[in-house]
C-alpha cells in the first residue's frame, strides 16, 4: 500500500512539474489505514483495515512544502 501511494505521488508530482504548477505552497498526501482483508495483503504487517494490529494502524503521509521540508526527512516526535 505504501509503495503504491509512493508511486502515485511521484506521478502527481511529475505532472505538476511538467505543467509548471509545482510551486504551490504545499502538498499533502495520505492514505487510509491498511488494505481490506482478504482482498489485499498487508504483509509483513498483521491484518488490515479496522484492526488494532500494525497493518490497520500505520498511515502513510507525504508532505511537500518547498523551502520547509527536505527530501528524505522524517518527522521527529514532539
Amino acid at each position: 500500500m505504501v509503495e503504491s501511494l509512493d508511486a502515485s505521488v511521484g506521478r502527481v508530482r511529475d505532472t505538476l512539474d511538467r505543467l509548471k504548477l509545482a510551486t504551490a505552497p504545499s502538498s499533502c498526501f495520505t492514505s487510509d489505514n491498511g488494505g481490506r482483508v482478504p482482498t489485499t495483503s498487508n504483509r509483513p504487517l498483521r491484518y488490515g483495515k479496522a484492526s488494532a494490529y500494525e497493518g490497520g494502524v500505520r498511515v502513510p503521509l507525504i508532505v511537500y512544502w518547498p523551502g520547509v521540508t527536505k527530501p528524505g526527512a522524517y518527522p521527529t516526535p514532539r
